[in-house]
């Protein structure tokens, strides 16, 4: 399996490939360092770090100090001031309430939630994020609890939003499947630009092209598996493998994997702490602002290797890990299709905006759960991304409609061949490996 690097917000190193994958690995020519000296210096620095250090990195570059520096007293005088402000010059409502208590939740999370592992642009974004996060598992459990037509009627009432709730005609990019012009500009829309980003974003984070490629192809597979009662899903055949797979998912793979590699640290050592080299004197205007900039960037670049076919158990941990990549995606299509909202409505952007940075820093925590030895328990946002996507899962299922299409017949004979192609495959690993449990990276 082709392993390479990405972008990484990360302060800390990453868990290095085994010696075996190191031996693979060809040197550039011309260094004086290998790869595998690299490596083991990257790790040293990793074995310095606390345990369960990827829920709450330690911050290192402090330019600023009194931006980390707790100010407790000074949020608990913004929380009384908003609450007293808002109380008694407004009229008392339900509405108002429910606002303020969001709004002292996320006060309270952004002060003692897990920052997790980034420390870049500040900890309190991903606390924020965190808070955002579970608070979106409340309101997915609240909808869970109601009936589907009250769970809608809820969303409808609570946004004051009329056109929640009621059921809408879903678009079908099947209706001519010519390869003619007037077809082929028919589909092209912003969904394809959004297919390319998010392919980009996620190939930069996974650093995996063969996983990648896999999660890609997969998601087709089960577009065509659940279009009989998706309408969103059916698509042409030039659609959906050329314009999707090839050219969207596939450049949008490739530059997420070109981002990785330019800036692996491996590489370009120069860039581990500073994208524009600290060799520039911080007195100026123009390296202040240059600093600034940098804060919105990565603080580090390393690289992550999952090696999937290590061990039954890294296989089994990155079995789970497409499953849940592909239950995020799919979710989207069919909350939005059972809830009745409608496709151009803000909760779908919202619902991406939320799941983008947690699902970039789930993916970090959940790698260094499996990969790295101290790191002995699942990350915060892991746990909490878990919960929401099994939250959404089933509330999908409870909101269902009762006169559910029964599956096609030519659906269940493709289902059962691809379930015993994946067993024999699993049997192979289990057999490759010897069903042993991989251990955790010790240093080399």
């Amino acid at each position: 399996t082709e392993v390479l690097p990405t972008l990484e917000h990360n302060s800390h190193p990453s868990i290095m490939p085994s010696k075996k994958s190191q031996q693979r690995a060809p040197s550039k020519k011309n260094n004086k360092t290998t790869n595998a000296t690299q490596t083991s210096e990257l790790y040293e620095e990793n074995d310095a770090q606390p345990m369960n250090w990827h829920d709450n990195a330690s911050i290192t570059d402090v330019n600023v100090p009194w931006f980390y520096e707790t100010h407790s007293l000074l949020l608990l005088l913004v929380v009384l001031s908003v609450i007293f402000y808002f109380t008694f010059t407004m009229e008392g409502s339900i509405e108002l309430g429910f606002q303020l208590v969001i709004f002292l939740f996320v006060a309270v999370g952004c002060l003692i939630f897990p920052a997790g592992p980034f420390i870049r642009p500040h900890p309190i974004v991903w606390r924020f994020i965190f808070s955002i996060s579970v608070l979106y598992s409340f309101v997915l459990l609240l909808l869970l609890s109601q009936k589907p037509d009250d769970a809608r009627a809820l969303l409808r009432r609570v946004l004051n939003d009329e056109r929640l709730g009621y059921p809408l005609q879903e678009r079908s990019y099947a209706v001519d499947c010519t390869l003619s012009y007037s077809a082929i500009v028919g589909v092209l829309d912003r969904f394809l630009l959004a297919h390319f980003i998010g392919w980009a974003v996620k190939a930069a984070f996974i650093r995996n092209r063969a996983m990648s490629w896999i999660i890609s192809i997969t998601w087709e597979f089960v577009e065509l598996a659940t279009k009989y009662f998706i309408p969103n899903f059916a698509e042409c055949w030039w659609d959906q493998w050329i314009l999707d797979v090839l050219l969207c998912n596939g450049l949008g793979i490739e530059l997420g994997l070109w981002l990785a590699k330019e800036f692996n640290v491996l590489e370009n050592r120069e860039h581990s702490r500073d994208w524009f080299s600290r060799r520039f004197a911080r007195k100026t205007i123009s390296s202040k602002f240059k600093r600034l900039f940098l804060q919105f960037t990565p603080e580090a670049l390393y690289p992550m290797n999952w090696e999937p076919l290590s061990s039954f158990t890294r296989y089994f941990h990155i079995n789970l890990f497409i499953i849940f990549s592909t239950l995020i995606d799919f979710n989207a299509f069919v909350l939005k299709l059972f809830l009745y909202i409608p496709t151009e409505h803000s909760l779908n952007v919202w619902r991406v905006a939320l799941f983008v940075p947690l699902a970039v820093i789930a993916s970090k925590q959940y790698y260094l759960y499996i990969m790295d030895k101290k790191c002995k328990k699942l990350g915060s946002q892991t746990w909490i991304i878990i919960l929401c996507v099994v939250l959404e899962t089933a509330l999908c299922y409870k909101c269902a409609p009762k006169d559910f299409p029964p599956m096609p017949w030519i659906n269940k004979v493709c289902l059962s061949i691809v379930g015993v192609v994946y067993l024999l495959f699993t049997y192979v690993v289990v057999s490759k490996t010897g069903g042993n449990p991989c251990t955790k990276q010790k240093q080399h």
